[in-house]
């Protein structure tokens, strides 16, 4: 075995990475156009994905600073997510002509470009309704912690420590939110309603890399059982899809994919789908509004199967649109391109 064998394993699953965001943007997709319940729960492999790339980004730039890091982070997530949201506010201002006071406004516009909208109660208009822009909000939240944690959180044992506090904590959290807020969506928009999960990815990336996997589905049937009666956080689905990441994270794909013309094209369909996986997440929300806009889904006579075509139409219009117009000229003007992880 080579030294650093562990390592340049870990740093070469890049496939398996595409696969699970290609997998997850579908999820997303499919669940919009009504075809697949499940669906919502590829956000959880989206955030799954942040505590595992978080933690491998950090491991391949050990020699740079957190500013560093927090700008590879920024270049890929914020221009793209600030453009969406500056399209939102003028589809429902100037497009659709909705009149809501001046300070009103204003103040959801500091709350989105501060991102702190998801940690206030809703009160105002703008408030988490901007298609998936809220759980941004929880993964530039862990994005930001991430250097520090990774101080602290050094091998797989601290990671499973650390996995297990933040699900503690977390619904501990959610449940006072719920108290205090019952009867609004407040306590379920919260970070703290979603940022555990990215501890699950954390733990998974140190598993991979110390060859822990047994200990880790130990790990995660022990949780499974503990919390299985109380059916917290959605726990039946939410295990499912851990352990199906679980799988694609270990296994070494490109080693047993056969060299066929089937199999080279099945993986360019992933890895293409994986590239505009962020654009896809953020844009294809506005297609659905623009579709609704444009044809009432209440009162259209519009065949069904019509209906989901142009509407998967306009997914793939605005995916394009964030893509080319934010997360490209971001990616070239800060680098970002070269740093995918």
């Amino acid at each position: 075995m080579q030294p650093g064998g562990n390592e340049l394993s870990v740093n070469k699953k890049l496939l398996n990475l595409d696969i699970i965001r290609a997998i997850a943007a579908v999820m997303i997709v499919l669940v919009h156009l009504e075809l697949f319940g499940w669906g919502g729960h590829g956000v959880e492999l989206f955030l799954l994905l942040t505590g595992y790339t978080a933690f491998l980004s950090i491991d391949r730039h050990k020699d740079v600073s957190p500013l560093s890091y927090y700008k590879r982070r920024l270049a890929r997530i914020l221009p793209s997510y600030y453009g969406v949201v500056l399209i939102y506010f003028f589809i429902y201002l100037v497009v659709l002509g909705e009149r809501y006071p001046a300070k009103q406004i204003a103040v959801s516009l500091v709350k989105y470009f501060t991102l702190t909208t998801t940690f206030f109660p809703r009160g105002l208009l703008f408030w988490f309704y901007l298609g998936t822009t809220g759980t941004i909000v929880t993964i530039m939240l862990f994005y930001i912690i991430a250097p520090f944690l990774y101080k602290l959180i050094n091998n797989f044992r601290r990671s499973v420590i650390a996995l297990i506090a933040a699900f503690v904590v977390c619904q501990v959290w959610v449940h006072f939110l719920e108290i205090i807020y019952a009867g609004t969506e407040y306590a379920g928009r919260h970070p703290a309603y979603f940022i555990y999960l990215c501890f699950f990815g954390v733990a998974a990336y140190f598993a991979v890399k110390e060859k822990k996997i047994f200990e880790y589905i130990t790990v995660l049937m022990l949780m499974a059982l503990a919390f299985l009666i109380p059916d917290v956080s959605n726990t039946t689905l939410s295990w499912i899809i851990m352990f199906t990441t679980l799988l694609l994270v270990t296994m070494d794909v490109e080693k047993w994919i056969p060299d066929n013309g089937f199999c080279r094209g099945a993986v360019s369909v992933v890895r293409f789908i994986s590239k505009y996986s962020y654009a896809l997440y953020l844009g294809h929300p506005i297609g659905i509004l623009i579709m609704k806009s444009i044809f009432n889904p209440d009162t259209t006579t519009m065949p069904i199967v019509l209906y989901r075509v142009i509407e998967f139409g306009f997914f793939v219009l605005m995916t394009f649109v964030v893509y080319m117009l934010f997360e490209r000229p971001a990616a070239k003007l800060f680098g970002g391109k070269k740093q995918k992880v």
